[in-house]
């Protein structure tokens, strides 16, 4: 996952890579879920996109405090 941090108003393109990723997935449940690691509170869930069988992107939501940690 690249990049490993950004600032805390969100809006970095994160890109997550790994293999066989399928462009065939259902919208609806393909999303990146941030969770965060320092806060109680709920999960704030993004839209994924397809780039390629070996990469899917999101961008960070914001509202987190400065230097909260996060759960990808």
């Amino acid at each position: 996952m690249t990049p490993t941090y950004g600032p805390a108003s969100g809006g970095t393109q994160i890109y997550i890579t790994g293999n066989k990723f399928s462009n065939y997935s259902d919208p609806v449940n393909f999303n990146c879920r941030f969770t965060s690691k320092d806060v109680m509170m709920s999960p704030k869930v993004i839209p994924a996109f397809y780039q390629n069988d070996t990469t899917i992107m999101c961008s960070s939501p914001g509202g987190w405090g400065k230097g909260d940690e996060t759960h990808v």
